[in-house]
This record gives structure tokens, C-alpha cells and sequence, in this order.
């Protein structure tokens, strides 16, 4: 989230009373990308086809969610129009620390997964 705050000024965006909204909501959506990657390594799988198998079911998820939200951007109304902006750059955001930050930080720190055996 702090990464898509980040960008929205760099990106010439700005939060108003409707697009702030999409806050809570990609909370909630950046969270289950990296639970399923992280359930599916503590299960003893390997990193290499927890991203091979998981990364491409969550890409495909926060990418056909990215489109839904995206038509907005297609809307004359400019509420939703920066509605659909939030949501395609906060969705991509989260794509990328998913599918790359996440793994690398698994594969650097491995202890940072609980399973069955520890505590």
C-alpha cells in the first residue's frame, strides 16, 4: 500500500472522496495473493513451483480483477475514472511484490514461514 501512495503523485494521480475508497479494498485483496503463496511454501512445497503453480493463479486473479476495475477508467465521471486509476496501479503493485518481492524474500529468509514442526 505505502508503494502505491508512493506512485500516485509521480503518476500525476490524486486521492479524492471516491477513489479513497479502493483503499481498504486493495488491502484486503494485496493480503490473499501472498497468504495462498505463503500456505502453499509451509506445506512443504518448493519455491520454485509455489511461483510456477500459485503465482500464475494469483497473476491471472489480480489480473482479471485489474480489467473489471479498469473499465472504470473508462467512465466520463471523473470520480470513477480515478477509481479504475487507483485500483489498475494499486493492483499492479501488488502483482509485482507477489510474484517477485515476495518469493525473494521467501527464498532469502525461509524461517520466516511457520509450519507444523515449530511453535
Amino acid at each position: 500500500m505505502a508503494v502505491t501512495l508512493g506512485i500516485l503523485p509521480w503518476a500525476g494521480m490524486e486521492l479524492n472522496y471516491l477513489n479513497i475508497i479502493m483503499i481498504p479494498v486493495l488491502f484486503g485483496v494485496s493480503v490473499d495473493g501472498g497468504a495462498h503463496m505463503v500456505t502453499r511454501m509451509a506445506s512443504g512445497h518448493r519455491l520454485a513451483d509455489v511461483v510456477d503453480d500459485t503465482g500464475r493463479a494469483v497473476c491471472g486473479s489480480l489480473l482479471t480483477t485489474a480489467f473489471g476495475f479498469g473499465a472504470m477508467m473508462l467512465a466520463e465521471h471523473p470520480g470513477l475514472n480515478s477509481l479504475g486509476e487507483l485500483a489498475v496501479v494499486g493492483l499492479a503493485v501488488n502483482l509485482l511484490v507477489t510474484i517477485v518481492a515476495l518469493p525473494a524474500l521467501l527464498a532469502w529468509k525461509p524461517q520466516l514461514i511457520a509450519n507444523a514442526e515449530r511453535p
